[in-house]
């Protein structure tokens, strides 16, 4: 089992799912966490209050939170805003 630290910002719902499998969580946990980093856009496991006290613990230990620098918005004809984050190792991800 890999037991080091990610970062949950970084992680795509697919990670999310399958570090939830690998700490033997159940498969509905996944979608509670997803909701939680990207939705409700939490700071610390602490903060997913729908999750019991001792998978938040399971979860501690597996993930951590920094929010990521913007380093280019662009704003397309139609309204969308599209912004390109640098990730903690050095990656770069889109969002819109």
């Amino acid at each position: 089992m890999n037991t080091s630290k990610e970062h949950a910002l970084e992680l795509f719902p697919r990670d999310v799912d399958a570090l939830i499998a690998e700490i033997g969580l159940p498969a509905f946990a996944g979608k509670q966490v997803i909701d939680w980093i990207y939705k409700k856009q939490v700071t610390s496991v602490d903060e997913m209050t729908n999750i019991s006290k001792e998978k938040r613990l399971l979860l501690e230990e597996r993930l951590f939170f920094r929010r990521s620098k913007c380093i280019k918005t662009q704003k397309a004809s139609d309204g969308t805003i599209k912004k390109l984050f640098r990730g903690i190792q050095a990656r770069s991800r889109q969002k819109l």
